[in-house]
């Protein structure tokens, strides 16, 4: 049986909700990678998260990026944030969280039951199988007998006795390549020397095989042109790439590089706006030089370092809240009067603080939240020595009577 909150895959697809499917999907997919890789640390020292098991995992998906990009849009619809993630992206991220499942599913360390509860057959799909089924077996009956074939009577190919001969007058000096017409045609008795003398005249024409093997070729000719332009195409497409589906990657990239630039000026970031603007460049020189293979793969390149940006930013908010209950707890001690009543305690905690703010200006996002947390401790426990230190009572202010008014300090008549 699944523990609570992971839900089998046919659950997950019948859910309506993305931004639900991608909630489960990451749940899901970190209850798989803990057969994988079972007590996995992270850099705290405390239980792998998802994201640090997947990084320790990237082998076995067939691209980590995707990965990461779904667990960030998870992150983004938990902690709800002010720029949520848009209905494109969530359905993006359900694409890519249950590829990434079905990447783990042949996976020998996931025992065979929870493969089979997690990736179960359904019913419509069953069905289907079951109508694969061998056909049955069909009985003809025998073919009626053939009829008898009839006897004709034989053709008499004896000449006639009294036939007239037949002399050829004109001689055949035509080409190879065409054929005699021979045609009766009566002439004079005086031009022949004999009496009704029948003489055959020759005239040229063309043979139907001729007219054959034209009519084939204009055809073959006519097929060459019409697939000429759509084999090339394909055979361009093959070689250099696609250029509609280049185009598609270049404006996902364009807009991922927008994203990117505005990282440019925090501290961290720098190297990957560089890298994400070389790759723009290379791709936009091979996209002109219409090189659409290595455009697409730079293109790629530059969705990839926004992902990984994104990845990176959320767990900086993560931080983030880490260190606003830290400044709270701070606040309480400090007004429990900590610095004078607990100092070492309180030194202590403040040693941690700066510890943390600068392992999160250096982008050591793991070490910032580690420190963050010992620091918070260290205030409440602060806090916590100086309650129990008894304080002195403050002394009442004396009261100061008011000076007597004028008409009290007139002197009588």
């Amino acid at each position: 049986m699944l523990p609570l909150g992971v839900n089998p895959m046919t659950q997950i697809e019948q859910e309506k909700n993305p931004a639900t499917q991608v909630i489960q999907l990451v749940s899901l997919l970190e209850y798989l990678l803990g057969f994988v890789s079972p007590g996995l640390k992270g850099n705290d020292g405390q239980p792998a998260s998802v994201g640090e098991l997947v990084n320790a995992n990237r082998g076995l998906f067939a691209n980590s990026s995707d990965v990461f990009f779904g667990i960030g849009v998870r992150n983004n619809l938990v902690h709800a944030k002010a720029t949520d993630a848009t209905e494109t992206e969530i359905r993006r991220a359900v694409s890519h969280l249950v590829r990434a499942a079905n990447d783990l599913r042949p996976h020998a360390s996931i025992p065979a039951q929870v493969r089979q509860e997690i990736f179960a057959v359904s019913a419509a799909q069953t069905a289907a199988v079951d109508l694969q089924g061998p056909t049955k077996p069909v009985t003809t009956s025998p073919l009626p007998p053939a009829p008898s074939t009839p006897s004709f009577r034989p053709i008499n190919q004896t000449a006639p006795k009294n036939s007239t001969p037949v002399q050829v007058t004109t001689p055949v000096t035509g080409p190879s390549s065409y054929t005699t017409k021979v045609s009766p045609k009566h002439m004079a008795p005086e031009a022949a020397g004999m009496p009704d003398q029948i003489i055959m005249n020759a005239e040229p024409s063309i043979s139907t095989r001729q007219i054959r093997n034209a009519a084939i070729i204009i055809a073959i000719l006519a097929l060459a042109v019409f697939f000429a332009k759509p084999v090339w195409q394909f055979t361009k497409e093959k070689l250099y790439g696609s250029e509609a589906n280049t185009q598609v990657t270049r404006t996902q990239a364009e807009a991922a590089l927008k994203r990117i630039q505005t990282f440019d000026k925090r501290q961290g970031f720098a190297a990957k706006v560089t890298e994400a603007q070389a790759a723009w460049r290379d791709s936009e020189i091979a996209f002109k030089q219409e090189r659409f293979k290595d455009a697409e793969a730079g293109y790629r390149r530059v969705l990839l370092v926004w992902d990984e940006l994104a990845v990176k930013e959320n767990e900086r908010k993560e931080v983030q809240q880490f260190f606003d209950e830290m400044n709270k707890v701070r606040e309480v001690a400090r007004v429990a009067q900590a610095p004078q009543y607990a100092a070492a305690i309180w030194q202590e905690a403040e040693t941690l603080r700066r510890t943390a703010d600068a392992a999160f200006k250096t982008g050591d996002l793991a070490a910032a939240k580690s420190a963050a947390l010992q620091a918070q401790q260290k205030f409440e426990d602060a806090k916590s020595a100086a309650d129990g230190v008894p304080k002195p009572s403050p002394t009442p202010a004396p009261t100061i009577e008011p000076p007597p008014s004028g008409d009290a300090q007139r002197p009588r008549p």
